[in-house]
């Protein structure tokens, strides 16, 4: 782990190394009264096998999650440096022009 990227209602998101393929990734971990829950645990499960379907530029890239039986539940996907919409938000005052917002331009 290098760092935590955030954190919300499901759990962390850290930034950290894949040792097998040495590349920086993000990986969301499930939140220990979450993934004690049957419900919310197949709910973060759930998200996964979804996103593992799902191939766009926009859209970030899944790589790998925990087995069904893993004690702390986790999913690995595509680092994408730049912060988040709230922080880019927060830090102009207000909305992102339309070519940011999009992505074409203005990253960080």
């Amino acid at each position: 782990m290098e760092r935590t990227l955030g954190n919300g209602g499901m759990g962390i998101v850290y930034l950290a190394r894949n040792p097998r393929l040495n590349r920086l990734v993000a990986l969301k971990v499930l939140g220990e009264l979450i993934a004690a829950d049957t419900r919310g645990r197949a709910r973060f499960e759930r998200e996964a096998a979804l996103a593992a379907r799902l191939e766009h530029p926009n859209i970030v890239t899944l790589y790998d999650r925990a087995p069904s039986d893993a004690a702390v539940p986790w999913i690995c996907m595509k680092y994408v440096g730049g912060g988040d919409v709230a922080q880019r938000m927060s830090e102009r005052g207000g909305p992102l022009p339309d070519d940011q917002a999009a992505g074409a331009g203005g990253g960080a």
